[in-house]
C-alpha cells in the first residue's frame, strides 16, 4: 500500500549490541551514493549500479542488505541487515552510517517498514521485539541526530505502514483516534509535540498511501462496494477522485510535466501501472512483463524514464524494465537475475 528511482549502499557490517551505541570510527569512505539506483543479488551480496539510460557504472556492494534508506545529499544511511533466521522471522539490525560515525540500532528481533524523513535526521520502523508474531510494536520513531527514540504524544492508533514523513519535523499517518473517534490523516509535529487532524475519513478506510514532492498525497479508500484512487492536496486539503478498481497502491513517481506513474493492484488481484495525467487515468502494463514485483518501487533517471522490476514466472528470475517518455516499455536488463531497487526517501 502504501512516490523515487533506485538505490542502494555499500559499506557495513557491524557487530550487535543490547541497545543503539556508538562505534569504533569507520576507516573506510562512504560510497557518494546517487539518487537512483539498482542493484543485483548475488548469494549474499548486493551490487550496486547506478541508471543512466538503462544500468550504468558498478558502484560497490553490501553483505546482507535487506533495505535501505537514505539522503543522498546528507550522506545519511540506514540499512537493514539480515543477521539469522528464526523459527518464526528473520532477525535484523539497523545501521545507522553518516559521514561522522556509524551505530546501530538492535533493541529488537526483527524491524520493517523503514521510513526517513527528507534530510535523514529521523527514522521510523515497526518492529518485532521477539522471534514471535505477537510481540509486534506499530510504530517507532528514532532521531539519528541525537541516537535516541523519541515519543508520539499523539492518541491515535496507527494503521499499519501507512505513516510517511512529510518534511523533517512533520509525521502524515492514517488512523483512528480511540478519544475523539475521529477517523482520517492525522499530521504530527515533532516540534510542538502535537497531533491534529488533517482530513477526516467519514466512508470507507484507508488502504494505500504516497505522499508526492512534499505536496500532494494519493490514497486508496477502500469499501464494501470499492476501491477508489484519490489526490488530496496537502495545502488546500481539497480531494480528487482518480479513478476506481484499484485495490493497492504501492508506489507513485512524478515523472514530470504533470505526469505520475502508480504501481497498483487492481480489483482482479492483478499487478500493474498506471499513468495519469492530471486528467485521465489509463493502463499502461498489460502482459509485458506478465507479473511485476510489487517490492519494489518505482524509481526514474535523470531523463524521467521509469524503471520497475518484472519477471514471467519465477520471482528470483528478475528483469529491469523502462517507460519511456514515449510510452514504450522496454527490457533494459541483460539477463535474468535477482534485481532490487532503491531510491532516496
Amino acid at each position: 500500500m502504501s512516490i523515487w528511482i533506485i538505490v542502494l549502499l555499500c559499506l557495513f557490517l557491524s557487530g550487535c549490541t543490547s541497545k543503539p551505541k556508538v562505534e569504533e570510527k569507520d576507516t573506510r569512505d562512504l560510497i557518494h551514493l546517487e539518487k537512483y539506483m539498482v542493484g543485483e543479488v548475488v548469494k549474499n551480496k548486493t551490487k550496486i549500479y547506478n541508471l543512466k539510460n538503462g544500468i550504468g557504472s558498478y558502484l560497490g556492494e553490501c553483505d546482507n542488505l535487506i533495505d535501505l534508506k537514505y539522503n543522498e545529499s546528507e550522506g545519511i544511511y540506514a540499512k537493514l541487515i539480515y543477521l539469522e533466521t528464526g523459527n518464526n522471522l528473520n532477525k535484523n539490525k539497523i545501521l545507522i552510517e553518516n559521514k561522522e560515525d556509524r551505530f546501530e540500532i538492535n533493541d529488537f528481533f526483527s524491524a520493517f517498514d523503514m521510513k526517513i524523513s527528507l534530510k535523514g535526521s529521523k527514522l521510523a520502523y515497526r518492529y518485532y521485539k521477539s522471534d514471535d508474531l505477537s510481540s509486534i510494536n506499530d510504530l517507532s520513531i528514532f532521531d539519528i541526530k541525537d541516537k535516541k527514540k523519541m515519543t508520539l504524544e499523539g492518541n491515535t492508533i496507527i494503521s499499519g505502514n501507512l505513516y510517511e514523513f512529510l518534511d523533517e519535523d512533520t509525521l502524515i499517518y492514517y488512523g483512528i483516534n480511540p478519544e475523539s473517534k475521529e477517523r482520517g490523516i492525522f499530521k504530527y509535529s515533532f516540534l510542538t509535540e502535537k497531533e491534529e487532524l488533517l482530513y477526516k475519513v467519514d466512508k470507507g478506510n484507508i488502504t494505500g498511501f504516497n505522499i508526492v514532492n512534499n505536496k500532494e498525497l494519493f490514497i486508496i479508500n477502500t469499501s464494501n462496494e470499492s476501491s477508489v484512487l484519490g489526490k488530496i492536496d496537502l495545502k488546500d486539503l481539497t480531494y480528487e477522485k482518480i479513478g476506481g478498481n484499484i485495490e493497492s497502491l504501492y508506489s507513485t513517481i512524478d515523472a514530470g510535466e504533470n505526469i505520475y506513474y502508480f504501481l497498483i493492484r487492481e480489483s482482479n488481484k492483478k499487478t500493474s501501472i498506471y499513468k495519469y495525467d492530471g486528467k485521465n487515468i489509463k493502463k499502461v502494463i498489460y502482459n509485458f512483463p506478465k507479473n511485476i514485483s510489487e517490492e519494489y518501487p518505482l524509481v526514474k533517471d535523470k531523463e524521467n524514464n521509469v524503471y520497475f522490476i518484472g519477471y514471467d514466472n519465477d520471482k528470483d528470475k528478475r528483469d529491469i524494465y523502462n517507460i519511456k517518455m514515449d510510452g514504450s516499455v522496454n527490457i533494459i536488463s541483460s539477463k535474468e537475475a535477482q534485481y532490487r531497487v532503491f531510491r532516496e526517501k
